[in-house]
């Protein structure tokens, strides 16, 4: 049942510009939107936190079948739950969960894992990276004013900032 659902909506929702979008380097927010709706986006978590409550092997069955078609929109799915909502589930406390979770697995907001360093590749642990809990932005080279929404992932726990920065904020880092 999960296969075939995940399968016709890779091929009813993905397939439709998945060439324009990946030449276009865009994001698909119609298509995670809709995945979101359909449960794809917390499928192991637990449905008392709004997620689907489903097994390892229905996850990774509607994985091969979304990777088929659009393997960006797999990614988002697959970031979303096991880095971010199985992690949160998992070693977050209750009232991260509440936060955080509830609105993760339900496709509300997007869990995101960022590789900050070019020389590591797709070797997450050979970063050397560290999060420092400060308020302020990512340098632009024209010191532009930005919205940003930075999702921290501390020692200590998820943390979110909503703010606008400027680039001489962050000189001493």
């Amino acid at each position: 049942m999960i296969q075939q659902a995940a399968r016709d909506f890779a091929r009813n929702e993905l397939l439709p510009g998945v060439i324009e979008r990946d030449d276009a380097q865009e994001f698909p927010y119609e298509q995670v939107k809709k995945l979101g709706e359909l449960g794809f986006l917390g499928m192991m978590t637990d449905p008392k936190y709004k997620g689907s409550g489903m097994d390892t092997l229905s996850y990774v069955i509607a994985m091969e079948e979304l990777s088929k078609i659009d393997a960006s929109a797999s990614v988002i799915v697959s970031v979303n739950n096991s880095l971010v909502c199985w992690g949160l589930e998992a070693f977050g406390n209750e009232a991260q969960k509440q936060k955080y979770l509830l609105r993760l697995a339900a496709g509300e907001i997007i869990g995101a894992f960022c590789l900050s360093e070019p020389e590591v590749g797709s070797d997450a642990t050979s970063q050397k990276t560290t999060a420092i809990d400060k308020v302020g932005p990512l340098c632009s080279e024209r010191d532009e004013e930005l919205d940003h929404q930075w999702r921290h992932l501390l020692h200590k726990g998820l943390t979110r900032r909503t703010h606008k920065a400027r680039c001489e904020d962050y000189a001493d880092l």
